[in-house]
């Protein structure tokens, strides 16, 4: 509930502070005293949207400051401790809520005595208070609002949550496989693409040694392509190490030659032994050299197809090198990924058909559960409509028709299958219509009354304010308004600013706004009235009269009020 409320420099309200009691309190003045302005100063604790010409004339800032009790919200409590706020030992339940208005447009917001945003007030403290304005009944034309009503009233939020779970895991698995299947036809474009890749690049032998085997080709194709050349050289070394045929004119008979002259020699010294010796390694090196000459120009063959193969090969190494624009070792490394993107490009048909199984099976699962909650939302809507038809009635519509009518929409939304439209008809022998196109002000503001009457037992508000709910009614109808209001008083904080004296009556504390002028300057005055001032009040109230009969009929008034509750 709400406890404290400070306001100062807050439009013609200079400086005023209130405390609050549980059950109905009453604002009762003249009109334009300001009465709206308390209500309106609320707002701004909720995170309603400030304005600079809110600031009193002459001012340069505006103050708006709340303490409320959230002994029984334990939920208000965990959020503002999970925002950083936290809470003094010692006041465990109570909240502070500030904020500051300036001509400047710098406004700021406190809470527990740390800055916080609009943002994070507006989670705070945005549904724990309802207010009923002259515009809030157009809620009712309004199908998620009505369909909330019919969850609250049934006692369905649970189930409503808990199918949302399901109904969210069903959403995003069909998002999932919406794109799955609109890359369909894209994918399988890249799988042609990739198979041909890894196709053209395998057939051609790319792999990791790409660029060895490379090497190795280029260094074959120029052997078999100079066979020739190699054999004539070749056989120019041989001539030249052994002579030619039939004649000793070669480097080894030379040699050979030598040693025999030099082993005649090797008596007259050591220094001809040394040459001797060198002689014996060079003959030796030189006949090790024949040999392999020998063999080079045994082993040499003209091989054409060998030749024609390594060729071709290189011929497509050098082709897919200039179309992928990289070199032996950069094509081995487009093979591999082309082949992992193939292998995970074919995986994901089988995925999609998972997909497609867990998309039917979750459709399946919260359809189940929706169809199961729309039949358990016409129950409580059967009983509400009957309760909120006799209670409209009451509020003196005596011919008045409520239905609301819920349809099965076969397809599974946030809120369920269901679509739900309230209807209206005040005058017997006229069918029901859209409740907000056929019902005038007055009456959509009872019809609202009633509704929240039938279900502030159930609801998770913490405060009502109700600003001229009472508007354009008199009789028993305003004594039946007034005693709804009461009644929604009883589990619950009502605050409403009124003008009749049936309504104030009922209400268990009361408050006078008057609208004062004092030296040039106009300022609203709000006043806490006592048990024994409130017979005035309400005398004023019913004419303007302060005679002993109107006194009289004022104190009547409230002690019906309190014997109708007692």
């Amino acid at each position: 509930m709400l406890l404290e409320l400070r306001i100062r420099n807050f439009a013609i309200v200079e400086d005023v502070s209130l405390e609050f009691r549980d059950g109905m309190t009453a604002f009762t003045g003249e009109t334009g005293a300001g009465k709206s302005l308390l209500l309106d100063a609320i707002t701004l604790l909720l995170g309603a949207k400030a304005r600079s010409q809110l600031v009193r004339f002459g001012a340069t800032n505006a103050e708006v400051e709340g303490v409320f009790d959230v002994t029984r919200d334990p939920e208000t409590r965990r959020r503002a401790l999970e925002m950083g706020f936290d809470f003094d030992s010692e006041q465990a339940s109570l909240l502070l809520v500030r904020r500051e208005i300036s001509t400047d447009g710098r406004n700021r917001i406190w809470v527990q005595g740390r800055s916080a945003t609009r943002a994070q007030l507006q989670e705070l403290l945005g549904d724990w208070i309802e207010i009923s304005g002259q515009h809030e009944f157009l809620r009712l034309g309004r199908e998620e609002y009505v369909l909330d009503v019919v969850d609250q009233f049934g006692g369905l939020r649970d189930e409503l949550r808990d199918y949302r779970v399901d109904f969210e895991a069903w959403h995003k698995a069909r998002l999932e496989l919406e794109r799955l299947e609109g890359e369909e036809a894209e994918r399988a474009a890249r799988l042609d693409y990739l198979r041909f890749q890894v196709d053209e690049l395998d057939k051609a032998g790319i792999t990791a040694e790409a660029a060895a085997e490379e090497e190795r080709l280029s260094a074959l194709r120029g052997r078999l392509g100079s066979v020739e050349k190699i054999r004539k050289a070749l056989d120019t070394c041989r001539r030249l190490v052994d002579g030619d045929e039939g004649e000793g004119s070669g480097a080894l008979t030379s040699l050979q030659l030598c040693d025999k002259e030099l082993r005649g020699l090797s008596a007259y010294g050591a220094a001809f032994e040394e040459a001797l010796r060198l002689s014996h390694e060079v003959e030796a090196s030189t006949a090790e050299l024949s040999r392999q000459l020998a063999q080079l120009l045994g082993s040499l063959e003209v091989d054409p197809e060998a030749l024609e193969t390594a060729e071709s090969k290189l011929s497509q190494f050098h082709r897919l090198r200039r179309k992928y624009g990289t070199d032996a070792a950069g094509l081995a490394l487009i093979l591999e990924k082309a082949q992992r993107d193939l292998d995970e490009a074919s995986s994901s048909g089988p995925r999609l058909e998972a997909l497609r199984s867990q998309v039917e099976r979750l459709s399946a699962t919260a359809l189940a559960k929706a169809r199961g909650l729309h039949g358990r939302r016409m129950r409580a809507a059967e009983s509400l409509t009957k309760k909120w038809q006799a209670d409209v009635r009451v509020l003196g519509m005596k011919q008045a028709r409520l239905e609301l009518r819920l349809v099965d929409t076969g397809e599974p939304g946030t809120d369920g299958v269901t679509s739900i439209e309230a209807l209206f008809s005040a005058n017997a022998g006229q069918p029901p219509a859209r409740l907000g196109e056929v019902a005038s002000g007055g009456e959509l503001s009872r019809i609202m009354l009633a509704l929240k009457h039938i279900v502030a037992s159930r609801s998770e508000i913490g405060v009502y304010l109700f600003d001229e709910v009472d508007t354009g009614i008199g009789g028993e109808t305003a004594i039946a308004v007034a005693a709804r209001l009461r009644a929604i008083a009883e589990e619950n904080q009502v605050l409403v600013v009124t003008h009749l004296a049936q309504v104030a009556s009922h209400a268990h504390h009361q408050f006078r706004i008057e609208k004062r002028t004092e030296e040039g300057r106009t300022r609203t005055c709000v006043e806490g009235l006592k048990a024994s001032a409130r017979p005035a009040e309400i005398a004023r109230m019913l004419g303007g009269s302060a005679s002993k009969a109107a006194l009289s009929l004022a104190k009547e008034m409230l002690k019906q009020a309190e014997g109708a509750e007692a």
